[in-house]
């Protein structure tokens, strides 16, 4: 893989992450060397529904991807680095840190 491929390949994780932490005010640069950071946080459903919409739109609009394709990179995406399920109904609300 060449260089300019990773670079990209990085901006895009970034972005993600960057847009999948936005609830806590928190960044990559701010999570990056911390070990599984992505079991800190937590999300709802709907917000992870809302994110994997959003995230196939920008793979498809910014990166010329197939919609087939976006959906499937953002499937793997919210495997390796999604923020785990918490349930609403105890009363919880996202912001919270585990």
């Amino acid at each position: 893989m060449n260089f300019k491929k990773r670079k990209m390949e990085q901006l895009v994780l970034e972005k993600l992450i960057n847009k999948q932490l936005k609830p806590y005010n928190k960044t990559y640069q701010d999570v990056n060397k911390t070990n599984n950071w992505f079991m800190k946080y937590y999300t709802t459903k709907d917000e992870q529904s809302a994110f994997m919409k959003w995230a196939v739109n920008y793979l498809v609009d910014d990166l010329n991807m197939s919609t087939k394709l976006a959906e499937v990179e953002v499937s793997w995406f919210i495997l390796q680095w999604g923020l785990p399920l918490k349930n609403t109904a105890q009363g919880d609300s996202v912001g919270k840190v585990l």
